[in-house]
């Protein structure tokens, strides 16, 4: 250091060097390149020569992909299902404790659940009679 400047001269030892690939580094990649080169030429040939082979096999793989898509909807469907009718056992288990409980307690809904029958003191409610042609149903509507 003179004065207070630094120097700016490199070491002697990398003085002159870049870093640049070595031979064999650009073999290999120059290898590479024909590699792919050549297998792209290949494969356009074999799609030029086999075109109704892949097609039929791309045609076997989308069918086997729309099987295996329908049979997983029946799947779940069908899963769906059992859980529905689990669900609606489960409902009907827990109706039949509430009513074996009420029926312990000496309550009528013990006995008849939800649905108690027709009170034998009460005269018979009128039954409605349905008419029988459609000119009935506008004679009916018109009174």
């Amino acid at each position: 250091m003179i004065g207070g400047k630094q120097s700016t001269k490199k070491p002697s030892g990398t003085a002159g060097r870049e870093s640049r690939p070595t031979g064999a580094a650009n073999n290999s990649d120059t290898a590479i390149g024909i590699a792919i080169i050549v297998g792209v030429i290949v494969a356009i040939v074999l799609l030029i020569n086999f075109w109704r082979q892949i097609l039929l096999i791309c045609g076997i793989a989308l069918a086997v992909w729309i099987c295996f898509v329908i049979v997983r909807k029946m799947w779940r469907s069908h899963q769906d299902r059992l859980a529905a009718k689990r669900a609606e056992d489960e409902r009907m288990a827990q109706r039949a404790q509430e009513q074996h409980e009420q029926y312990l307690q000496g309550e009528d809904a013990g006995i008849y659940g939800r649905f108690t029958p027709a009170d034998p003191d009460n005269p018979k409610p009128r039954i409605r009679q349905l008419p029988r042609s459609p000119k009935e149903w506008r004679d009916e509507k018109r009174h």
